[in-house]
């Protein structure tokens, strides 16, 4: 037979006043009711129920407000323009600076320059140099010739003959310094004497007019002499002979 307790057993032979061993703790006695708990209130009925459309939060109904939503994300720091206005200020305070320095420069240079101009010229010549004399050996100037001749010379006779085929247009002298004669479309030969005065130019100059093929020859004389003579050739109009001498007595 088992020595535990059975239930229903009430240990006459233990002291009440004794310690309670672990193990043998005495069974509660069971006592009253339990005390009676409060209500929940009562819910209300389904037709009373705030529900709130789709897309809106739901109505918890009075005395319970709707839950809050997550805080403001926190404001971003404000940047401050103090760096800037110091960059302003420092450029400012560069530029006013060069500026200055120029200014100072500009006006020491010009100041100087003024003290120079104003200094009087030192090192001056106080007396004029010595000029060298002039030559007084001058050589005699060796006289002019006396042997000139004066006025006009004697008189000569010039003829003039120009020879060849066709037409031809011919300019001569008669007398130096006068402008020549023209003989438009002379026929050849041609020929032409005066008596002229020396000194005298003898010259006389002839281009063939016409288009056929062909020579021109010119000759000058001086009292029956012949002193010039050309002849040009062959060919057609533009052909020229030009004979000239100058007679000085």
């Amino acid at each position: 037979m088992s020595n535990f307790p059975q239930p229903g057993d009430q240990h006459p032979d233990r002291d009440p006043a004794a310690p309670y061993s672990p193990g043998q703790a005495p069974v509660p006695e069971r006592g009253g009711e339990y005390p009676p708990t409060s209500e929940f209130p009562a819910t209300p009925p389904p037709d009373q129920v705030n529900y709130a459309p789709p897309g809106y939060p739901p109505d918890y109904g009075p005395g319970y407000p709707p839950p809050q939503g997550p805080p403001p994300p926190p404001a971003p720091p404000r940047k401050s323009s103090i760096p800037i206005i110091a960059v302003i200020v420092a450029v400012s305070l560069l530029l006013c600076g060069g500026l200055v320095t120029a200014s100072v420069l500009a006006v020491r240079n010009v100041t100087d320059r003024a003290k120079e101009a104003s200094n009087p010229f030192d090192n001056l010549p106080t007396q004029a140099p010595d000029l060298p004399g002039l030559p007084t050996n001058i050589p005699d100037v060796p006289g002019l010739p006396t042997g000139l001749p004066t006025g006009a010379g004697r008189t000569v006779t010039v003829t003039y003959e120009v020879s060849g085929d066709g037409t031809a247009e011919i300019l001569y002298l008669t007398k130096l310094g006068e402008r020549p004669k023209v003989a438009e479309n002379a026929s050849l030969p041609w020929r032409f004497s005066a008596d002229v005065q020396t000194p005298v130019l003898v010259s006389v100059t002839a281009t063939r007019t016409g288009t056929s093929q062909g020579s021109i020859s010119c000759r000058t004389l001086v009292d029956g002499k012949e002193v010039k003579k050309n002849t040009s050739g062959p060919g057609s109009i533009g052909v020229t002979a030009v004979c000239a001498h100058l007679t000085l007595d």
